[in-house]
């Protein structure tokens, strides 16, 4: 039935470690499965997993390991992060799609090894419509830290030259809130 699919759906990404604060795991490719490309997360069932997710839980985060994917399913992602208001942690590569979820969050992390990419979409009907949607989220996201909004130009320029920045180039720029540093020792979670 459905409530079962969901259930398995959200239990497959939602993740409670004892000290941590509970998240939901975006680790993969987002697109729409398929028999050449089955091992992806599919953005609408992602979205209606953080919805359902929101309805048990007071808080939780979404992390955020991603290479990006298919403009359209990121954006169900997307409209989840920014209508429940959910915070976002980028643990590891956070690239194009995986890039711009990152920034969607109420308040953004990053671990100190992460790394985040912005590009132009690729192809397509709609394209520089896509782009510039996309500039325009972005420019809205930054202005983290006391540090100037950027411009939707600032932001089709970052675009425009396919820009990789790491989590310290995030924080001096306003792009993120915080940086996680990596543990000095490994601990026990159980």
């Amino acid at each position: 039935t459905t409530i079962a699919i969901y259930f398995c759906v959200v239990h497959s990404y939602f993740h409670e470690i004892a000290g941590k604060t509970p998240f939901m795991l975006l680790n993969k490719e987002i697109d729409t499965p398929s028999k050449d490309n089955p091992d992806v997360i599919e953005g609408s069932r992602f979205a209606e997993a953080l919805y359902q997710q929101a309805k048990q839980n007071k808080f939780f985060e979404v992390s955020i390991n991603c290479p990006g994917g298919n403009v359209v399913q990121s954006t169900n992602i997307l409209n989840a992060i920014l209508d429940l208001n959910l915070d976002t942690v980028g643990s590891g590569v956070a690239a194009s799609s995986g890039g711009w979820l990152l920034l969607a969050g109420n308040k953004v992390k990053m671990y100190d090894y992460g790394v985040f990419m912005c590009h132009n979409s690729h192809g397509g009907d709609g394209t520089d419509e896509f782009n510039h949607s996309i500039a325009t989220m972005l420019a809205a996201r930054t202005g983290r830290n006391g540090k100037p909004q950027k411009t939707v130009d600032e932001m089709k320029a970052l675009m425009n030259k396919t820009t990789f920045m790491t989590a310290q180039e995030c924080l001096d720029e306003g792009l993120i809130d915080e940086i996680i540093p990596t543990p000095t020792a490994n601990k026990a979670l159980f």
